[in-house]
């Protein structure tokens, strides 16, 4: 069974999750233009697709190595990084949100060792100023401010200097800016929150072609068993995995604000938690049978939609 596989992996998995990677990536590319598939205003396509194509799979594996060191998960295994890589088959050319997704990997890291900590001002202006950083990529961003206060209050250790803290390192990076630009004669600015509802026109979603479709139904059903599986043994695990996936589960409501009241470009910032809940389901299910299958039936949609992409 391939999941059995990808648990307690063997560094053949590692080799085998990082040659899937690559091919992977690059299936668009036999029926797109290489220039057009990684267009941007700013960046010439070659740098959009070297970037995208490293940065995907290190993210993967750090998502990975997160969640299994902080013992969020605590099976070993490199079923997240297979899955993170899957939900990226909707990936383009999502520049500014794959650096602000890799980010927040370090936020979560930082977040996730305030844990029992007393103290834990070095890790919190820290993750602040990550936020501060990536808010320059995405102005949405700073919303996760939110989350840090989330989870000095989930692990039980908020206090006025906590909020003081994150002031401060979110300023941070703001504060260097400015200092820059009087010394060079740069011109300051800072990254403008639009607070404006986008929508989505029926045309964007109607007619769906077959391997949307199929894709949606893997992703649904997938969701649907996820959820419940999260919901079954949420009882059962230990007191830090429980709050930390608390903190995801805020993780996920923060970006949903942002891609529905904001951006819906931003649906990038979803994948993080989501491979990790979808891990969740492969990892300790017990009907070992069906999860198996759906993860067959995951991988099977998403290759399929990378193939029939055409832009």
């Amino acid at each position: 069974m391939i999941i059995n596989k990808l648990i307690n992996p063997q560094p053949k998995a590692i080799i085998f999750f990082i040659a899937f990677s690559v091919i992977f990536f690059l299936i668009p590319l036999h029926q797109n233009s290489f220039s057009l598939f990684f267009s941007s205003m700013y960046l010439p396509p070659i740098v959009i697709f070297l970037f995208s194509l490293i940065i995907i799979p290190i993210h993967a594996i750090g998502l990975n190595n997160l969640i299994y060191e902080n013992n969020v998960i605590k099976k070993e295994n490199i079923i997240i990084a297979f899955v993170f890589v899957l939900l990226n088959s909707f990936y383009q050319n999502s520049f500014n949100n794959l650096i602000c997704s890799f980010l927040m990997l370090f936020v979560l890291n930082y977040l996730f060792e305030t844990y029992q900590k007393e103290q834990p001002f070095y890790q919190i202006f820290n993750a602040s100023i990550i936020i501060g950083v990536a808010t320059y990529f995405n102005p949405k961003i700073s919303l996760f401010l939110l989350l840090i206060l989330y989870t000095s209050a989930i692990f039980n250790h908020f206090k006025w200097r906590v909020l003081t803290v994150s002031i401060l390192g979110f300023i941070t990076p703001f504060l260097l800016h400015l200092i820059i630009c009087l010394t060079t004669g740069a011109k300051f600015y800072i990254p403008e929150i639009h607070f404006s509802t986008n929508t989505i026109s029926l045309n964007e979603l109607i007619p769906l072609k077959t391997h949307q479709i199929i894709l949606t139904i893997a992703l649904v059903i997938t969701c649907l068993f996820s959820i419940y599986e999260f919901l079954s043994w949420l009882y059962k695990k230990s007191i830090k995995s429980r709050k930390s996936f608390f903190i995801l589960i805020f993780y996920v409501i923060i970006s949903l604000l942002i891609i529905i009241l904001f951006d819906y470009k931003s649906w990038y910032l979803l994948i993080t938690p989501s491979a990790i809940f979808i891990a969740n389901y492969f990892t300790y299910s017990k009907h070992r049978k069906i999860a198996n299958l759906i993860f067959v039936l995951l991988l099977i949609s998403s290759c399929y939609y990378r193939f029939m992409i055409i832009i």
